[in-house]
């Protein structure tokens, strides 16, 4: 199914495509015509016998066009752009990401990078694998560079950069709230500059504003991600995630608080949202006690009283009316 973003907030658009539930004849007309000519002119074709995939998010942002998910093994042929002012950064996860360019040709590696032009053509060979691309105005990337002539087509070496940046790209697509207004996508936007410039090779007053500026909040995903997988569980002590991110107890309280909350409320307010979450589907099987022990809440009577404080109905209210409305 195809869909874009019903809330997304002014400057921000967003369209998500996955296959799911779409018949065999038609996936590959809506993988080749919905995704990649009508959003990007590019000419998609499968890999002869393998399966199609694709699960896929496009937000566009101020300045930026972000893409982030996964698609099986497929060959992408890309003319000149309309904007050939725009730079372009792939990184697939893992396999190999195979690139022509006239007489230039470059095979990139799982977790490497590749950064390409707008102005010329191309013709890619991509693996089956999760990937994310980028894609922003060279006019903005430009004065964050040690060099301008660094946005040409090269592969990009700096591991460590394009994994924070592909972590923060998933908790952009994943957590609504961090686009939920405009001075929110704006600040989002130029987290996600300062980090295509950290991986391309900032100059020295970009890279200290770049970690000043962004370094706090990518940290703040990073601990806001683990926390999200760890909900199950009866406590997360901010020491651990603290260990995880290699960073002080301290440190991570305060990044919580410049966010306007504390780290115990937001990993409450996460526990009620997945409770909620899993009360709201149409199903006669949902045990509220299982509920609160899934969302990693061991006193029933607590969780019933946080619920009712959060969302005005008890847990056995929303699920009469979800059940009695289905």
């Amino acid at each position: 199914m195809t869909g874009r973003g019903e809330r997304s907030p002014p400057g921000v658009t967003e369209f998500r495509q996955s296959l799911r539930g779409v018949p065999a004849a038609q996936r590959l007309e809506t993988v080749s015509e919905t995704l990649w000519r009508s959003w990007h002119r590019i000419d998609f074709a499968p890999r002869p016998g393998e399966p199609l995939r694709s699960e896929v998010v496009l937000l566009g942002l101020p300045g930026s066009h972000l893409q982030h998910g996964e698609m099986s093994a497929a060959q992408l042929v890309r003319p000149a752009s309309d904007d050939p002012e725009l730079a372009t950064l792939i990184c697939y996860a893992s396999g190999t990401l195979q690139v022509e360019s006239g007489r230039e040709a470059f095979a990139v590696s799982g977790g490497d990078g590749l950064l390409f032009p707008g102005w010329r053509p191309h013709r890619f060979t991509v693996p089956s694998s999760p990937y994310f691309c980028v894609a922003v105005p060279r006019v903005t990337l430009e004065p964050l560079l040690a060099s301008p002539g660094d946005v040409r087509l090269q592969p990009l070496r700096d591991r460590a950069s394009l994994h924070v940046l592909r972590r923060y790209l998933a908790w952009l697509v994943s957590e609504p709230a961090a686009l939920s207004s405009p001075a929110l996508a704006q600040a989002a936007a130029r987290h996600v500059h300062d980090l295509i410039a950290l991986a391309v090779g900032a100059s020295r007053e970009a890279c200290h504003e770049a970690l000043r500026r962004t370094a706090g909040e990518v940290r703040l995903a990073q601990a806001k991600a683990y926390i999200d997988a760890q909900l199950p569980r009866a406590r997360v002590p901010v020491a651990e995630v603290a260990a995880h991110l290699g960073v002080t107890t301290r440190y991570v309280q305060l990044l919580f608080e410049r966010s306007g909350t504390s780290y115990s409320r937001h990993v409450l307010e996460q526990r009620l949202r997945y409770a909620h979450r899993l009360l709201s589907r149409p199903s006669p099987a949902a045990d509220i006690t299982r509920v609160a022990l899934d969302a990693g809440f061991g006193d029933l009577s607590y969780f019933n009283r946080r619920f009712r404080q959060r969302y005005g109905e008890t847990p056995s209210q929303l699920r009469a009316r979800v059940l009695q409305r289905d």
